[in-house]
C-alpha cells in the first residue's frame, strides 16, 4: 500500500490545492465542483485506520470513507497517480453527488478554508487563510504510479 497521511497533512494538501487553484480568480472563489474534487482526491490518500473519533465524524472524511469502504479499495485508489485518482473518482464516486448541490455544500461545509458557499455555486476561500497558504509551500502528498483501469469486479 501506498503511503497513507493524517488528517491534518490532508487538510494542508487541500487547503494548498484550493488555493493554488484560486490563485487567478476573482475574489478568490471556485466554482462547487472543482472544490468538490479538490478535496476529495488527496482524501484518497488519508489513513483511515488510524482516526479519532471527532475525526470520523467530519462530513468530508465519513462520506469519502463510506465511498472507501475496505482496506482493498483504500490500497487501489493509493496506488493511482493523481489523475488516475481524478479518473477512478469520476466513475465510481462522483455519480453518488453529481446533481446534488446540498451534498455537495455539506461535503464541503467543514473544511476550514472554506468561507461560505454561494446560491449559484461558488465556493469562496477565507481571506486570511488564503494568505496564509500562498505564502507557504508544503510538499504535497504522494501519488501513486499505478493507472486507472475500470472499478474492480467483486468476486462471488
Amino acid at each position: 500500500m501506498n503511503k497513507t497521511y493524517s488528517l491534518q497533512i490532508i487538510h494542508r494538501q487541500i487547503s494548498s490545492d484550493l488555493t493554488a487553484l484560486a490563485l487567478n480568480t476573482e475574489n478568490h472563489s471556485l466554482g462547487i465542483d472543482e472544490t468538490v474534487w479538490a478535496v476529495a482526491v488527496p482524501l484518497t490518500h488519508l489513513d483511515y485506520d488510524h482516526l479519532t473519533p471527532m475525526e470520523k465524524e467530519k462530513k468530508h472524511v465519513k462520506r469519502m470513507h463510506k465511498f472507501l469502504d475496505n482496506k482493498v479499495k483504500r490500497e487501489r485508489f493509493s496506488g493511482y497517480t493523481q489523475d488516475d485518482v481524478k479518473e477512478a473518482l469520476l466513475k465510481e464516486w462522483w455519480p453518488q453527488l453529481a446533481e446534488d448541490e446540498n451534498i455537495k455544500k455539506a461535503f464541503l461545509s467543514e473544511i476550514r478554508i472554506i468561507d461560505h458557499i454561494d446560491e449559484t455555486g461558488q465556493v469562496f476561500l477565507d481571506e486570511k487563510l488564503y494568505e496564509i497558504y500562498q505564502k507557504t509551500h508544503f510538499q504535497s502528498i504522494n501519488y501513486g504510479t499505478n493507472k486507472y483501469s475500470g472499478a474492480e469486479k467483486k468476486k462471488k
